[in-house]
């Protein structure tokens, strides 16, 4: 079971960074200068995502993962990262 969990939360941080990466191609997000702060953004955010939508999720309902985790990770890259316009 903590296996699992270990592996969901692995799945989120790389969901989380595909994202970053999109909003920073798209201009929606600067990039850091000190990545660091970047990794520990996307690891809480994946933890936050895993605390929102608790382990064992049914993703096969009305709830469909990659819709809910771009909004969710959009959300909080775009809050912390975000490009003043």
């Amino acid at each position: 079971m903590e296996e699992q969990r270990i592996n969901a939360l692995l799945e989120n941080a790389i969901e989380i960074t595909w994202i970053w990466e999109a909003l920073c191609m798209q201009r929606k997000v600067k990039r850091p200068e000190d990545s660091r702060n970047t990794i520990a953004s996307i690891q809480k955010i994946a933890k936050d995502f895993e605390k929102k939508f608790s382990f064992g999720t049914s993703w096969n309902g009305d709830l469909d993962y990659i819709e809910e985790i771009e909004k969710f990770a959009e959300e909080k890259l775009v809050k912390e990262y975000g490009i003043e316009v």
